[in-house]
């Protein structure tokens, strides 16, 4: 190819006129200046050269193509990737990653050290930086996460270390099924012997509210009227010792959920009816329900979500009862994937302004039995939580004393179960 281009190049300089050699060398290499042979090189050198650059241009894309296929394969791939050279500095982070960690923008090229460097974070930048390679390890994550970091050397083609690579699985719904199984065997126990005893409480519970009722209508004939006021509050604790009989009952025996695409737009239409016809509203409440335009239908027990809502929406009202301005709020939208619960779902927003709940209980309100208030059951709450983990969902709250509280539910668009499940290694 060489010598062609040396035939070729001499070849036009003579023809233009030109003469790099002497007549004597010309005499012994005539083909030099033999025109068929020098425009036949200057083709095969011009065809040559289009073929590289044909084939330069072929190879160039097939890599770009191949680079944008390996990116895309490893930001769908559902693991965080992470690869650090030996400088420390990010030379690779798939969209996952970036996602879990909460980087922001693109990081390649800035140092893992300075990403890292928040608290929550770490853990992580601690099991980069240790001298033991490979390695295993859960750490709490962002936001609540649980995550699975393995830390493996990064090697080139002959095998030599050049950097260490972080994978990371977020395991977060795996913990939450793993632990509402557990919840639910327990409860089931615990259920199955709580309901024969409520059952049998009942029975004597409603003969004696019987026998005291008879005697509050002979004292008041006899005109004995402390006694009917005693009586009268035997029936009213009765009453009340029949509703937390019929509460725990409702928590034990709580079925699986039936699953229906359940429009929420009705659904609220008949809360916001039900609440507005009660005769016990706080005195110019401003009311609002509201379902937002894209908000898609759920995959729910109708009935279960109903009651939820409803016993959120008494706690709701008893807490505005010394509200100057009472407000109450419910209001739906659809949210995506960046929700607690990382699948598209639909949040429920209840919102008041009235006495909020002290810091100190905020973590016990939950808790079967515990109650702020006098005739309360301390039930509802525990209730509600346990239809919302039976949905897959999740339930957050929020109050300041003196200003309100809002409670955050979080429900699957689609169940989750079966997804799961085989992720755990079922069919």
């Amino acid at each position: 190819a060489v010598g062609s281009a040396l035939l070729a190049g001499s070849a036009a300089l003579y023809l233009t006129g030109h003469a790099p050699f002497g007549e004597a060398f010309l005499t012994l290499n005539p083909a030099l200046v033999d025109a068929q042979r020098v425009i036949g090189s200057l083709i095969t050198q011009i065809a040559a050269l289009f073929l590289v650059d044909l084939l330069g241009q072929l190879l160039g894309r097939r890599l770009h193509d191949q680079r944008i296929f390996t990116g895309e394969l490893l930001d769908q791939l559902g693991e965080g990737v992470l690869a650090i050279d030996h400088q420390g500095a990010i030379a690779y982070a798939n969209a996952e990653a970036v996602r879990l960690l909460r980087l922001g923008g693109p990081v390649q090229g800035l140092q893992v050290s300075a990403l890292l460097g928040d608290d929550t974070l770490r853990p992580i930048l601690a099991l980069l930086e240790q001298g033991e390679c490979p390695a295993l390890e859960r750490v709490p994550g962002p936001q609540g996460r649980q995550l699975v970091l393995r830390v493996t050397q990064l090697l080139d083609r002959r095998g030599v270390p050049i950097g260490r690579t972080l994978l990371i699985a977020d395991e977060t719904r795996l913990k939450i099924l793993e632990d509402s199984a557990h919840r639910a065997e327990h409860l089931l126990a615990l259920g199955e012997m709580a309901a024969g005893i409520a059952h049998e409480v009942r029975n004597p519970l409603t003969s004696l509210r019987g026998c005291a009722q008879e005697l509050a209508e002979i004292s008041a004939e006899g005109g004995q009227r402390d006694a009917e006021a005693l009586a009268r509050i035997l029936v009213s604790e009765a009453d009340r010792l029949a509703r937390i009989v019929e509460d725990f009952l409702s928590l034990s025996r709580l079925r699986t959920p039936l699953r229906e695409s359940v429009e929420l737009a009705p659904l609220f239409a008949e809360l916001e009816t039900l609440c507005r016809g009660r005769g016990d509203l706080p005195d110019g409440l401003k009311l609002l329900f509201r379902v937002s335009a894209d908000c898609t239908a759920l995959l729910a027990d109708p009935g279960q979500i109903r009651q939820v809502l409803g016993n959120l929406l008494n706690n709701a009202l008893d807490a505005l009862r010394q509200a100057p301005v009472p407000c109450l709020s419910c209001v739906a939208r659809s949210v995506g994937a960046d929700c607690p619960l990382r699948v598209p779902a639909v949040e429920i927003a209840v919102t008041d302004n009235g006495c909020g709940i002290p810091k100190d209980i905020q973590t016990r309100i939950f808790t079967p039995f515990f109650s702020t208030k006098s005739q309360g059951t301390g039930l509802g709450l525990s209730l509600v939580q346990r239809i919302v983990r039976e949905h897959e969902g999740a339930l957050h709250l929020t109050s300041d004393q003196g200003k309100g509280t809002t409670v955050l539910i979080y429900l699957p668009v689609h169940t989750q179960t079966r997804v799961f499940k085989r992720a755990l290694g079922a069919r």
